[in-house]
């Protein structure tokens, strides 16, 4: 019996020493000791690390436009959203009416607010009431377009739009696209965010 006691000392004396006493503590994600994430565990992990530095990129090609006196534009639209960005500042697409936002129309055909497009792309319009025509103008570039009709003129020649301009809260909405592209602009879409993005 005492054999037996003495051998039960031994044993739980070596298994004190062996086992650290440490308290344990929880892994932090993505470690070697816990390597499985989460899509929206990397997804923030991700933003976060490279917020600043996408804050740094745009402060340093505002930068050089200004120092090379560069007349750069950019525009992030988002479908749904009321907040675009002009040259990464944010910018209310209706502050008076915050459910005017970009819609997808059509087979994916981007519509936004007449006024917005330009004051974005820096051109003027006009609205004309009886003929229900939107006129956009820059230099002696002219786009007309024609509420409810897909037919438009660009400096006098006739186009077809994929979409025509309609009125919804109030507004006229327009195939950015087409308006961008007439003013020569390049036109980007990004499928998973339904983002638009404008550049010259």
């Amino acid at each position: 019996m005492k054999k037996q006691a003495r051998f039960l000392l031994i044993f739980v004396m070596l298994c004190l020493v062996c086992i650290p006493l440490s308290p344990a503590y929880a892994s932090s994600p993505g470690s070697a000791a816990d390597p499985l994430v989460t899509k929206s565990w990397v997804d923030n992990y991700v933003t976060a690390q490279f917020a600043p530095l996408e804050a740094k990129i745009a402060q340093l090609k505002d930068l050089v436009r200004q120092r090379l006196g560069i007349d750069a534009l950019s525009i992030r639209l988002y479908i749904g959203s009321g907040t675009a960005y002009v040259n990464d500042s944010p910018r209310q697409i209706d502050a008076e009416r915050p459910a005017v936002t970009p819609q997808l129309k059509g087979s994916g055909y981007t519509m936004v607010p007449v006024r917005f497009v330009a004051e974005a792309l820096g051109v003027d319009v006009q609205w004309q009431a009886e003929s229900q025509q939107v006129l956009f103008s820059r230099g002696d570039d002219v786009v007309v377009l024609t509420v409810g009709s897909a037919s438009a003129k660009i400096n006098n020649r006739d186009y077809t739009m994929g979409y025509a301009p309609f009125i919804e809260n109030q507004r006229t909405y327009v195939h950015i696209r087409f308006v961008a592209e007439a003013f020569n602009c390049q036109v980007g879409w990004t499928q998973n965010e339904k983002r638009v993005d404008i550049s010259k």
